[in-house]
């Protein structure tokens, strides 16, 4: 899950492991999504023991790194890049 954290340096959206609920710090969390016909709901977990609770109870898995579901997301948004950088440096300007 995506929780907005408000914190000195201002919103701050970020990660969410879907088992434990805490914030999932830098490279230690990846998605998992179950294989369906249309679609299917993805969560969000810390690596390790949380990630082979999910698989071990859902069965067959597909699963990625967080900055690859990131790529996904803004390719299947139509937003380029060069917009993500216009808007994260405005939002860096108005904090």
């Amino acid at each position: 899950m995506i929780r907005v954290f408000f914190e000195k340096q201002g919103h701050l959206p970020a990660f969410v492991c879907d088992v434990c609920k805490k914030r999932i710090e830098s490279g230690k969390g990846i998605y998992v999504y179950l294989p369906d016909e249309e679609s299917s709901e993805v969560v969000t977990v810390c690596k390790g023991e949380c990630d082979r609770k999910v698989k071990s109870q859902a069965g067959r898995t597909y699963w990625g790194e967080i900055p690859a579901l990131l790529g996904f997301l803004i390719h299947n948004s139509g937003t380029t890049h060069e917009e993500v950088k216009s808007d994260m440096d405005f939002n860096d300007r108005v904090r």
